[in-house]
């Protein structure tokens, strides 16, 4: 099998989460500014499944960067750890 760097879509990924954190963090403190409650329980609910969906995604590739490509020192770290977090973060967020 030949050798395919998800370099490019573990980016896309975690810039699309980012988005929705932003997204849903913004409306979020506009619903607590008008004092609504109920709004912001609405607003978290509404974005746990595409953050989950986020979350799923990017445990899937972190799990294949930890078993299948054992990169020597640092290289391991930087990538294979920092996606296994952001899934763990995206995924606890439900």
């Amino acid at each position: 099998m030949g050798f395919v760097d998800d370099l490019g879509f573990i980016v896309a990924i975690i810039l699309a989460a980012a988005a929705v954190f932003v997204w849903t963090s913004n409306r979020g403190l506009l619903a607590i500014r008008q004092n609504d409650p109920k709004g912001v329980r609405t607003i978290l609910r509404s974005s746990a499944v595409p953050i989950g969906v986020f979350g799923v995604i990017q445990g899937v590739i972190g799990l294949d960067i930890k078993i299948q490509w054992p990169f020597p020192g640092s290289y391991d770290i930087f990538f294979g750890d920092v996606v296994m977090f952001f899934s763990m973060l995206t995924s606890s967020h439900e």
